[in-house]
């Protein structure tokens, strides 16, 4: 029997399969170095946002800012990116009450308190208000305009109540959506069971050659419309290598 070890899910931390049925284990390249220069390549992306002016010139003193990120499923370093985002944030004197963070649950199940410490870092869970997506809560929802292809956008009232609204996710090769990141933090991070189930409906229409590994297809220009539809304002997104070490980091312009 192969033990697989599955670290990043509290659910199911592993399985055992007979060797005889594993084909092969595909995985990122690995590529080690230590944390000292994650936080570089995460402040090196900051400091050089792609078709977007920096966060300093973009934010004004006084303003709510809305941070959403997401959640236990994904491996984006969340823990190393927050206290980098907070320091400039406050630089430009945007004060802890004025900054929600906003889980992008998507469709699954509330995270527990310890599951945020480790995803974000006690201190951002001990001194900001996070709060957690809940695509079935029909209270928490506003329906907006809908797209030029049809999906109904339900996106939740506290990015519409926001500011200036943040994105934090990771960059993957992604079935529905070609890659994930970008906009993806919106929808289907924070929007109603009617928008995501329409878009899944929507990727269904396509091969998935025509789909995942695409930068543009018909799914990602639906994502992106109803990220700049929601307001989402500006990005930060990780590549990360086989052991979760920042590859890259960009930020920047949502699309």
């Amino acid at each position: 029997m192969i033990k697989i070890d599955f670290p990043n899910y509290s659910d199911i931390s592993s399985a055992s399969i007979p060797k005889k049925l594993l084909i092969d284990i595909l995985q990122p390249r690995i590529k080690s170095h230590p944390e000292t220069t994650n936080n570089k390549i995460i402040k090196l992306g900051l400091e050089q946002p792609i078709n977007s002016s920096g966060l300093k010139d973009l934010i004004k003193k006084g303003q709510k800012i809305l941070i959403i990120v997401d959640d236990y499923t994904r491996t984006t370093p969340n823990n190393l990116i927050l206290p980098i985002l907070m320091e400039k944030l406050h630089l430009v004197g945007i004060s802890r009450k004025d900054i929600k963070l906003l889980v992008a649950s998507g469709t699954h199940r509330k995270m527990s308190q310890e599951e945020k410490k480790k995803k974000y870092g006690k201190d951002i869970v001990n001194n900001y208000e996070i709060l957690d997506h809940n695509c079935h809560d029909d209270k928490s929802l506003v329906k907006l305009d809908t797209t030029k292809q049809g999906t109904e956008i339900w996106i939740n009232r506290e990015v519409l109540k926001a500011d200036f609204v943040i994105g934090i996710g990771q960059i993957v090769p992604h079935r529905v959506a070609g890659f994930s990141g970008g906009s993806k933090i919106i929808q289907l991070g924070v929007c109603g069971p009617i928008t995501t189930g329409q878009t899944h409906w929507l990727s269904a229409k396509y091969k998935g050659s025509e789909i995942i590994g695409k930068i543009n297809n018909p799914i990602r220009e639906e994502i992106n419309e109803i990220g700049e539809t929601a307001g989402l304002k500006f990005i930060i997104n990780t590549i990360c290598d086989g052991l979760g070490n920042v590859f890259r980091c960009v930020c920047g312009e949502p699309g």
